[in-house]
């Protein structure tokens, strides 16, 4: 099936790629609409992306046009459900989840920490060969010390790749590896990456 829409939703951006548009919409949101990427006041969302929508002359056509949200692997059913519902209210006539992980190279040999400014998701493989992800806020830890400890925890001697755009993922970098003598590396702008991997638009 042929997309129309490709969205990914962070606390601080909505990101849209669109068939009809060569570059993907990074589209500045205001506070606590999103929180740890999912729907938090859902009138201020709809407002905010129906903005979006207007600002680009995305407007639905009267068929309706496909959607596939990536979404991040903290999600429930419940929060799918929720997301769901909202979005239907902008006409869409098939909407499709991706879980983000899919689009990592996740193996039992390494994991993978997406850094936000809000907070963090890890992911790994288990030892019983399941993908586990663990939601780490930012205030979660008392310094970055402990925070270290913690992905050491989980992660073992897995190489770790640090994803996002936060200015935590620099600091993150500079000092895993040098602690934990874990492989570790550095990936930005992951979102544009996450999108731009989906090549059905």
């Amino acid at each position: 099936m042929r997309l129309n829409n490709l969205l990914y939703l962070t606390d601080d951006y909505i990101y849209l790629k669109n068939r009809k548009l060569t570059q993907v919409i990074k589209y500045k949101i205001n506070k606590n609409i999103i929180l740890y990427g999912k729907i938090f006041n859902i009138d201020k969302f709809l407002k905010t992306f129906n903005n979006l929508l207007n600002e680009h002359h995305l407007n639905n056509n009267l068929f309706g046009d496909t959607l596939k949200i990536i979404i991040n692997p903290t999600y429930t059913p419940a929060d799918i459900t929720l997301l769901k519902m909202t979005m239907e209210k902008f006409n869409y006539r098939k909407i499709i989840f991706e879980n983000e992980t899919k689009r990592y190279k996740l193996n039992t040999q390494n994991a993978y920490l997406n850094i936000f400014d809000n907070y963090q998701i890890l992911t790994v493989i288990d030892e019983y060969k399941k993908i586990q992800s663990y939601l780490i806020t930012t205030n979660f830890f008392n310094d970055n010390l402990a925070l270290l400890k913690y992905i050491k925890s989980k992660i073992a001697k897995k190489d770790l790749y640090l994803i996002g755009n936060s200015a935590k993922l620099t600091e993150i970098f500079s000092e895993f590896e040098t602690k934990h003598q874990n492989k570790t590396y550095m990936y930005t702008d992951h979102e544009l990456f996450l999108l731009n991997s989906v090549h059905s638009l």
